[in-house]
């Protein structure tokens, strides 16, 4: 976040982001051929962004069903203009606006029936609607949406997209970004040493992990099961949702084995003959060796007995809670050959039906391999260097998207030669240009959460990296944007984690920002609220801070001067280095 300063205040704006949900580039350029149509029903094109949109914020949806149109993903713009004429709005447009707002406050809705609410938020207007039940409640309450009808009968309305269409795009995306890992599995295998390659794959899965793995465990329903079992399970669940074969076999509640059959899927095809078998080590470290530890239970470790590239039987190996506490080297074991027992269908875990309908899966698996997909040059470049995994992305983009495209212009049922065929070329190569690094494509909880704030305080001024098409920076343009920042957010991916944060917070309070922390993350054990940093609780209570510290300079300084004091106090070169020692030769580690 950049230098915080105050803007001039536009009357009736949104303060909205691009729209979430919005369908691929060729769905998208479906209805924009269809524009003369369009408008000649009644209604400006601005709308055609929120109609492609699978889910609306609450605010939005006010906003929508008052004939006002937020701001457009093809514009700037970023003051509402009104659906039938696209001119600013009037007086009585904002009191309509209003109007319906208030009977969205008072009515009674069920925001646990995921049918109607894709997401659920903390504060007044914070949650995410499906379009469809914004409409059905506005006409159950008299409110006219003349125009809103008229989309629907021209198919224009998400409501009216064709499933088995939007379904083969999904498949479509799924399979590029799939392909592009493993191409570039294979590139870097035969252009780094193994060592890379094992540094890498650890630094990807550890990642991944961090990222989903207990913030997964509600959706999964495993919160209440033993560790092991619930671990195995929750290896066979995900894998499922990315359309990846795992078996389920339970000998108790502390051993309970995984098997994973063939065809691979992070390998594909003849691919699989050519990876080094760093690439499942470092899988096996990055991720199932951490398991126990992101749980809290010293005792709980993997141990593998069959890998693919040893000419086994395929990645197979049991979760077990061991009777004594486990060291860092023997939270993965290896045990070859041991006899794996019987499975049966009847116990294999299953998704639950009422959370995981057939189009929520379709994009599970489409966005499984986006993650993978964007979370590996990332995780290339920390190794290696972000130039070189750039070089590498933009390599195996142009061969990957050159040797996919006749397959998948035929999944989405296009031909060879066309402007439709022009634009899936140019996603395919943009692919190879490592937007990547930009993390493009990925469903990140935080871009909503910056969405609302940057709608809650629209005068402060924002630098966002990473996030809604603008590219991550490092060295010196980093460096050069915290210089000319004022304060900083330490926001992670995901539910809070005791005392996680990634270097972020380093950079931020390491060099002289105001630094705001969600006090979930109980950093308030090394930090003092308003002395050395800012905790705040939730987006209302963020958004009340900001706005007050944008204002006071001085204490905003002050604070700034303790928290990087205290920072260097704590977390000093010198610290972290004996910390290391002392863990490595068994003594007993004291920062403080």
């Amino acid at each position: 976040m950049s230098e915080l300063e105050e803007s001039e205040d536009k009357p009736y704006s949104s303060g909205s982001s691009t729209p979430p949900g919005r369908l691929t580039l060729g769905q998208y350029q479906e209805v924009l051929a269809k524009r003369a149509e369009i408008e000649s029903n009644g209604y400006v094109s601005q709308l055609e962004d929120w109609l492609l949109c699978d889910k609306w914020p609450e605010l939005d949806a006010c906003y929508i069903l008052a004939g006002l149109v937020p701001k457009t993903l093809k514009s700037d713009e970023e003051q509402l203009v009104r659906v039938l004429d696209g001119n600013r709005p009037s007086r009585s447009d904002i009191d309509e606006y209003e109007r319906i707002k208030s009977l969205w406050l008072r009515s009674d809705h069920d925001k646990l029936n995921e049918k109607n609410f894709v997401e659920v938020g903390e504060a007044s207007l914070s949650s995410a609607v499906r379009p469809e039940y914004a409409y059905e409640w506005a006409k159950g309450k008299g409110i006219e949406c003349s125009w809103l009808d008229t989309a629907i009968k021209s198919n224009t309305y998400t409501e009216g997209e064709k499933e088995s269409d939007l379904f083969a795009v999904f498949e479509a995306q799924a399979e590029i970004h799939h392909q592009f890992l493993i191409g570039l599995l294979l590139m870097v295998s035969l252009e780094e040493g193994r060592e890379k390659i094992f540094d890498w794959i650890f630094c990807l899965f550890r990642s991944l992990h961090e990222q989903k793995f207990i913030s997964s465990f509600s959706k999964l329903g495993l919160e209440k099961l033993p560790h092991a079992v619930a671990c195995a399970k929750y290896h066979v669940l995900s894998n499922s949702l990315g359309g990846v074969s795992v078996e389920y076999m339970e000998e108790s509640d502390k051993k309970a084995w995984v098997r994973f059959r063939y065809p691979r899927w992070l390998y594909s095809s003849a691919a699989i003959c050519g990876i080094p078998i760093e690439v499942s080590r470092g899988f096996l470290h990055g991720w199932y060796a951490h398991n126990g530890i992101s749980l809290n239970n010293p005792k709980l470790g993997f141990v593998c007995v069959s890998e693919d590239m040893t000419g086994q039987f395929g990645l197979c190996g049991y979760f077990k809670e061991f009777d004594h506490k486990l060291s860092l080297e023997d939270r993965l074991q290896f045990s070859a050959d041991e006899v794996v027992p019987d499975f049966s269908s009847h116990s294999q875990p299953s998704l639950p039906d009422e959370f995981w309908g057939c189009e929520r899966l379709i994009k599970a698996k489409r966005n499984y391999a986006i993650d993978y997909y964007c979370n590996s040059l990332v995780a290339l470049g920390e190794i290696i260097g972000f130039e070189k995994a750039e070089q590498y992305g933009m390599r195996v983009g142009r061969l990957i998207g050159a040797q996919y495209y006749r397959d998948l212009a035929m999944k989405i049922n296009v031909t060879d030669g066309g402007p439709k065929e022009t634009i899936i070329d140019v996603e395919l190569n943009k692919r190879g240009l490592c937007q990547a690094l930009a993390k493009e494509g990925t469903e990140d909880d935080r871009i909503n959460f910056l969405d609302k704030l940057v709608k809650k305080i629209p005068n402060i001024k924002y630098d966002f990296y990473g996030f809604s098409n603008k590219q991550p920076i490092w060295g010196n343009d980093f460096n050069n944007s915290l210089i000319n920042s004022k304060m900083g957010l330490n926001l992670s991916r995901g539910l809070p984690t005791k005392y996680y944060s990634s270097n972020r917070i380093a950079s931020l309070l390491g060099n002289g920002l105001l630094t705001f922390i969600d006090k979930k993350t109980q950093l308030d054990d090394f930090f003092q609220d308003e002395k050395d940093a800012i905790f705040y609780n939730g987006i209302d209570d963020l958004a009340s801070k900001i706005k007050f510290y944008s204002k006071n300079d001085k204490l905003r300084k002050k604070i700034a001067k303790n928290g990087k004091a205290k920072y260097f106090k704590l977390f000093n070169g010198n610290k972290i280095s004996k910390y290391i020692i002392d863990i490595s030769f068994g003594k007993k580690p004291n920062l403080f």
